[in-house]
């Protein structure tokens, strides 16, 4: 019998490269979908500073034209119960 050169791949050889493949490709889309999920939490959470920002602004302006100076607001305690709705604690406001 005269040996020869096998060429290509075994049968076992493509199932162990698809397998690491599906392996991959699963990694890839968990990554994908963590990313999004923390690009969206981090949005609602920009959106809800912006929320506590104006406020605090406009509770500094009524403040002011209510004929004090307000030189800080500050221990604010804010929560939030994860359906866009804040909980404001204790305001400590300072004035003059």
């Amino acid at each position: 019998m005269r040996a020869t050169h096998q060429r290509g791949f075994t049968l076992l050889e493509i199932m162990i490269a698809m397998t690491i493949g599906l392996f991959l490709a699963g990694a890839l889309v968990t990554v994908v979908q963590t990313n999004k999920t923390v690009f969206l939490n981090q949005n609602q959470l920009e959106q809800m500073q912006d929320g506590q920002r104006m406020a605090m602004t406009l509770m500094a302006d009524v403040i002011q034209s209510a004929g004090t100076t307000v030189t800080s607001i500050d221990g604010i305690s804010l929560t939030g119960d994860g359906n866009d709705n804040l909980n404001i604690g204790e305001i400590h406001v300072s004035t003059n």
